[in-house]
């Protein structure tokens, strides 16, 4: 009896192996490595995109600058946007003051930050002073 089978291989590029005696292979696959340096590119080419934006004129620390991105992100109206705009000008990476935090130039780099906050600049900008205030008279106590 002779039975030998014919088996055909097409082989193109890579590194094989041919072992007709086998019992069993075992492929290693190290996409873990891959990952690692795709993610570490992707949080690379984020930052260079977010210091194009112009909130960056404000914010000079991209760590911090990331940072009320990711929260203004999350703003749902008018007043958690003077939440947060309220948490910059007392952060002292931001440089914003009391006049600069209510004028349109500014109210207007942070909302394509905030694509669910849909109201005029001006109710905005009403907010950012009623959460002033609320602030003030919350120290003065």
């Amino acid at each position: 009896m002779d039975d030998k089978s014919s088996i055909v291989f097409n082989i193109s590029g890579g590194n094989n192996q041919i072992l007709p005696n086998a019992t069993q292979a075992t492929q290693n696959f190290y996409g873990d490595k891959y990952m690692e340096e795709m993610a570490k590119a992707d949080i690379a080419n984020d930052a260079t995109e977010i210091t194009k934006s112009p909130l960056a004129h404000y914010i000079n620390n991209v760590e911090r600058l990331t940072y009320y991105v990711g929260k203004l992100s999350s703003c749902e109206d008018a007043r958690s946007l003077s939440q947060v705009v309220m948490e910059m000008h007392d952060d002292d990476n931001v440089k914003i003051d009391s006049e600069e935090m209510v004028k349109e130039r500014f109210i207007i780099t942070l909302l394509p930050h905030a694509p669910k906050v849909t109201t005029s600049i001006s109710n905005i900008r009403q907010r950012i002073n009623e959460e002033s205030d609320r602030q003030k008279k919350f120290h003065r106590k």
